[in-house]
Parts: C-alpha cells; structure tokens; sequence
C-alpha cells in the first residue's frame, strides 16, 4: 500500500494537447501542399498506366498463347500413341502371318506341289574325316590395281 501513497505528483500538462505542437503540423501541411501538375507529369503518369495495362495484357495473351501451344502438343501426343498403337498391332497381325506362311506343314506342303520328295536313306553319302581340319589356301598373286599397273609400263618404257 506504501506505494500509493507516494509523494510524487503527476505533470498532468503532459497529456493535454498543444496548441503550437497543433500549430506546427499545420504549418508542416500548408508548407507540404500538393503542386498543381503540369500538363507533362499528367501525360506521364497516364502513360505510365498505360504500360503497366499494356505488360498486363501481354502477360495474359502469353498465357493464353502457352496454354494454347501446351493443347496442341497434347493432341499430336495423343494422335503419335494412336498411330504408335496401330503399327504395334499391325506388326503383330503380320508376324502371325510370316510364321504360319513359314510353317513345316506349309513348306511341305509347296515342295511337294513343286514336286520334291524326302531325302530316302540310300541317297544319304557319308564321308570321313582326318581327325584335324584343316584348310589350304593356295597363294595368288597380288592383283594389281591400275595405278599400279600404268606405273609398271611406264617402268618398262624408261628400261
């Protein structure tokens, strides 16, 4: 309780308005009055406006445009993996084709309208073989391309 009963006093003056305090920021604000625009910063500042309208309207219209490039590409995607898919199925039906065309019942079946037979066992020839192979190249003579050959005669005439 001792603390409120100091003998200490408030400077109640502190807290009432001023009038050259108000006087000051009044003064502050007549000396800070807006100048009349000149005919120059009202073009300016209109352009000004302008531009950002005009960045503003060029970053939409790039938008659009990306979006429009984006849907494009996705359609070409999308007719490229039909295209893709058709081919895939296309090989399939063909190489089903090849190998029933290349089927031994349908290879017999040509080389007998051609008139061939199977192979009888007497037919068959056997042969021996030395236990090394081996095989002999004889040696030929290095065959001469033209240049060669011209400087060869050209060698004869000068002898």
């Amino acid at each position: 309780m001792q603390q409120f009963q100091s003998s200490e006093a408030y400077d109640l003056s502190l807290f009432e308005p001023h009038e050259e305090k108000k006087q000051r920021k009044v003064q502050k604000r007549q000396e800070k009055k807006p100048k009349k625009a000149t005919a120059l910063q009202g073009y300016l500042r209109g352009l000004a406006v302008m531009l950002a309208i005009g960045a503003a309207l060029s970053i939409v219209g790039y938008m659009v445009f990306c979006k429009m490039q984006l849907s494009e590409l996705g359609d070409q995607v999308t007719k490229a993996t039909a295209a893709l898919e058709e081919a895939q199925s296309e090989q399939v039906r063909l190489q089903a084709a090849l190998e029933e065309k290349m089927a031994t019942r349908n290879i017999e079946s040509y080389a007998q309208a051609l008139g061939m037979v199977r192979m009888e066992a007497y037919q068959a020839e056997y042969i021996t073989m030395h236990s090394e192979d081996k095989v002999e190249v004889p040696e030929e003579p290095e065959s001469k391309n033209a240049f060669q050959k011209l400087l060869d005669q050209i060698g004869q005439w000068l002898s």
